[in-house]
């Protein structure tokens, strides 16, 4: 008899457990069959965090049940004796009798084929036929159930999720070489073909690590491109391709969950950095070399960049030296079996981009600004393929007759790629203007706002944001009572962002 169905399953966590029962295997086997941890499939049937759309595809393909009721309790089709609404199964559940039979010739290769022929009532040369799919058989059910008795099921269902995660491995690496191909065309557009390449792999650079949320694989891909019209000049790209191995980093609303998690992903990206050695640089044959973060998933895209930026502020508050030491850029990719393409591409943080930022707003205010210790985020203009981060530095000197700590907010926004063209449309114009009027005091509760300061080194994009705050004022007409309103700084940094070239202020 099948497990009852009862309240939990109302609930998605309920339905996975209800599987897992159901398939009469314990927590620890079937988390192992999924790939995860047995902690996280807890954490998932007790609805403390959803799983992943792969993830539920796989728990319905393992449990037997049908992928469209676990996912909204819907597409119900029997009952148990109790009258509770039970799961399809799935079309591609059937038992295979011949894979059966395989199987237990693994365990039990003495009884093949005259044993097993007279169980089931079978002449031996037509079981052998059979196994060899010559000719069909329907053959007794009650011979089959005698046969399985013969099998230990927890044993074959724990080496069978051993062969399961060599086949995950194998498609992994499969899953690589299409992430190669997304590479090559990356590299093959770089400065419009002037390179040939050539791939190295660094396979001892690779590593495994477990985050708050999931345990990522990082294979590394190096290239070196040799200009065809000088074959000195040569370039090296570095590619570390991050992708889930176990769990899966789900998708938040806003900002970390804990400046634990934070500290372990900062500790990892930290580790894939290149080591900076002391002293000067000493000039290589190799003229250029860039290093690249690649993901597969947007989440862990996001998480990465922040733990940059944060690095580049600490670097920038350290030495000019480490600032100008360089960081690495990063690609999104759409990565199928059989295909993948890039979806964002991200340039590392411009050096001293904040210290100039800090330097204009401690100015302004009339005193040195410190660095803000909460992470870095970031947030998304897709509609002018521009992304932004968002810093804040606080007042540096603490007023005792001060209740309210000074906080100013600092967003830097760049283009994802430095050759793509910016273009106003409709969308991007609301989406900046409602930005703009978003009430500060919402935004930063607990804090004195001065300014709200926008930082640019592409001169298009910070003419835009500029229209756009002068249709705002516009539209909101003159400033009175201009105590009340906010500043919104726009400053654009010339080339080297080591100095404000232009500059505009208004009162929104």
């Amino acid at each position: 008899m099948s497990v009852a169905l009862n309240g939990d399953a109302l609930t998605i966590g309920g339905r996975i457990r209800w599987v897992r029962q159901n398939a009469k295997i314990n927590i620890k086997n079937f988390a192992q069959e999924l790939g995860i941890s047995a902690n996280y499939l807890s954490i998932l049937e007790h609805g403390r965090r959803p799983p992943s759309d792969q993830l539920l595809r796989k728990i319905a393909e393992v449990g037997g049940a049908s992928y469209q009721w676990l996912k909204d309790g819907e597409d119900a089709a029997k009952e148990d004796d109790a009258g509770n609404t039970l799961p399809q199964a799935q079309p591609d559940q059937t038992p295979d009798i011949r894979l059966f039979l395989r199987v237990l010739q693994c365990y039990q290769p003495k009884i093949f084929p005259e044993t097993v022929s007279y169980i089931l009532n079978v002449e031996t040369d037509t079981f052998i036929k059979f196994m060899d799919r010559e000719v069909e058989l329907d053959l007794e059910q009650e011979g089959i159930q005698m046969l399985a008795k013969r099998l230990d099921p927890d044993k074959v269902v724990r080496e069978m999720g051993a062969v399961g995660r060599l086949l995950t491995e194998v498609n992994t690496v499969n899953s690589t070489e299409v992430v190669k191909k997304a590479i090559k065309d990356y590299l093959a557009q770089f400065e419009d073909g002037a390179y040939t390449w050539e791939v190295s792999e660094g396979a001892d650079e690779d590593g495994e690590y477990r985050l708050p949320d999931c345990t990522v694989e990082i294979n590394t891909l190096t290239y070196m491109g040799r200009r065809k019209e000088a074959q000195d000049e040569t370039t090296v790209f570095r590619f570390q391709y991050v992708k889930e191995k176990k769990g899966t980093a789900a998708n938040r609303l806003f900002g970390w969950s804990s400046k634990g998690d934070f500290s372990r992903y900062m500790e990892v990206v930290n580790q894939r950095l290149p080591r900076l050695k002391p002293g000067r640089k000493s000039k290589s044959s190799e003229s250029d070399k860039r290093e690249v973060f690649v993901f597969s998933n947007k989440v862990l895209y996001e998480r990465f960049a922040e733990c940059l930026v944060s690095i580049q502020r600490d670097r920038e508050s350290r030495s000019a030296g480490l600032a100008a030491a360089g960081l690495p850029s990063l690609l999104l990719l759409n990565v199928t079996q059989e295909s993948s393409s890039i979806v964002r591409g991200m340039q590392p943080l411009p050096p001293f981009a904040i210290t100039t930022a800090r330097k204009y707003l401690s100015d302004f205010d009339g005193d040195k600004l410190a660095n803000n210790l909460l992470p870095p985020q970031l947030g998304e203009y897709p509609e002018l393929h521009a992304h932004e981060y968002f810093l804040s530095f606080v007042h540096g000197i603490v007023e005792k007759d001060r209740d309210v700590p000074v906080l100013y907010p600092l967003y830097i926004v760049d283009k994802d790629q430095p050759n793509v063209t910016v273009e106003l449309t409709q969308e991007s114009r609301h989406k900046i203007v409602s930005n703009l009027q978003a009430p500060v005091e919402q935004r930063f509760l607990g804090f004195s706002v001065p300014a709200v300061t926008y930082v640019f080194r592409d001169k298009a994009l910070y003419q835009i944001f500029v229209d756009c705050a002068k249709t705002l004022r516009e539209e909101t007409g003159p400033a009175e009572g201009a105590s009340t309103r906010h500043q919104h700084i726009f400053l654009l940094l010339d080339e080297d962002c080591q100095a404000v070239a232009d500059n505009t202020t208004f009162q929104l």
